[in-house]
């Protein structure tokens, strides 16, 4: 197989008929997730800024936007409706260069003007991510009146009941979790939203998969969630949990990877739990 072939296989066919992830293409967009990371937190240190708690909150609105973003280009790709186009730049990797490149931006446009970089971010990404929200209102609309039909031709319909179901079985999860870890003095605001992100993540999966019959896109997601559903969400939120209690006990708060680890779990979770609860309220 030639490297044309081995890239249209694993990495372009994927995106282009939807297929999920493998085992080349996982591992490959972990790497630039990380060499990514690492590149970005290069340039601020060239400009003197920190990776710390005010830039770690800066960049949390973005995250919503990713997620939003993200359920606007599935309800365009499914349904050839929506006021966003499909396209391969709102799917990964595109959407993660994409939206990091929007936050960069906005630090360095607030940095050179003599401005507050982080409160720059964040109203940046507080008016992305209110459009994005409204466009996705549009979307709801278009599904309440019965006008939209998938790409199989069945009329969508609404799910808030599981929205909600899902929006409180992660929120209660979360609380757990932050409880277990304020026990062990490791409980800290950023530390509640990461585990929420996660418990939101794998609840939303959990619940797709066992009550609606879906495939989730990481095949080892699947495996695991096919076998017992709990067991999923329990490896997802120990998980973080395990990660988080060793960055407080380890990793000084002063220290920017405490920082940057903190970022890069919640980019992993909160864009995915957004993305996928999203789609399942939509009806898609």
């Amino acid at each position: 197989m030639g490297i044309y072939d081995f890239l249209q296989r694993y990495f372009i066919g994927p995106i282009q008929t939807d297929e999920g992830y493998n085992l080349y293409n996982t591992i490959a967009y972990g790497v630039l997730l990380i060499a990514g990371a690492f590149g970005i937190l290069r340039i601020l240190r060239r400009l003197g800024v920190r990776m710390d708690r005010g830039l770690f909150t800066a960049a949390v609105p973005f995250l919503f936007f990713a997620g939003f973003l993200r359920a606007l280009e599935e309800f365009a790709r499914l349904t050839g409706a929506g006021p966003l186009p499909s396209s391969p730049l709102f799917l990964t990797p595109g959407i993660y260069l994409l939206v990091a490149s929007l936050a960069l931006a906005s630090l360095l446009v607030g940095y050179y003007l003599g401005k507050d970089y982080r409160a720059t971010m964040t109203g940046v990404g507080f008016l992305l991510s209110i459009g994005a929200f409204l466009l996705l209102a549009l979307d709801a609309v278009a599904v309440a009146s019965g006008n939209i039909t998938s790409i199989s031709g069945e009329s969508l319909r609404l799910r808030p009941s599981l929205f909600l179901r899902i929006l409180v079985v992660s929120l209660g999860l979360a609380v757990l979790g932050y409880l277990a870890l304020q026990r062990y003095g490791a409980a800290t605001r950023e530390n509640g939203l990461i585990l929420w992100g996660f418990a939101y993540e794998s609840t939303a999966v959990a619940l797709a998969v066992s009550t609606l019959g879906y495939s989730a896109e990481q095949p080892m997601t699947q495996f695991i969630v096919g076998s017992s559903p709990l067991l999923y969400v329990a490896l997802k939120l120990g998980l973080a949990m395990g990660v988080l209690y060793y960055l407080e006990k380890e990793v000084p708060v002063e220290e920017e990877t405490h920082w940057l680890t903190k970022l890069l779990l919640l980019v992993l979770a909160l864009p995915m739990g957004l993305h996928d609860s999203l789609q399942l309220f939509l009806g898609l």
